[in-house]
């Protein structure tokens, strides 16, 4: 199974490699809007981690995006902000968002994420 990072933040990236290193899943980042965007539809993943404030495309622009290009919901989609999830404007009934991912990502909270979203892997 392949994750899909998209973040502005150096850090975050390199966070995301070295929590994921031990697992079986296949991580592809990147570090704007529009490059997430040829990877998500090129690549397939079955989660997508996304900034909310990235150049290029926003975290929710995308967001619409993947949703109306996957209507069986094949990918998961979480929202990352270092504000609260209240903060950043999401809103669940809009239903853009599986879930919201504090940051800074913690390695408990991005294994926690990985395995509630792709729990046959």
């Amino acid at each position: 199974m392949t994750v899909l990072v998209a973040d502005d933040e150096t850090t975050t990236l390199l966070l995301f490699a070295r929590f994921l290193r031990d697992l079986p899943h296949r991580l592809v980042s990147c570090s704007n809007g529009l490059e997430c965007l040829a990877l998500w539809r090129t690549e397939k993943p079955s989660i997508v981690f996304l900034d909310l404030k990235m150049p290029g495309k926003t975290g929710d622009q995308l967001a619409r995006i993947f949703r109306d290009e996957d209507p069986g919901h094949r990918c998961r989609r979480v929202a990352m902000s270092s504000l609260s999830a209240r903060d950043a404007g999401i809103n669940p009934a809009e239903g853009l968002w599986d879930d919201f991912l504090d940051k800074p990502v913690s390695r408990a909270a991005l294994l926690f994420f990985v395995a509630k979203h792709l729990p046959h892997s």
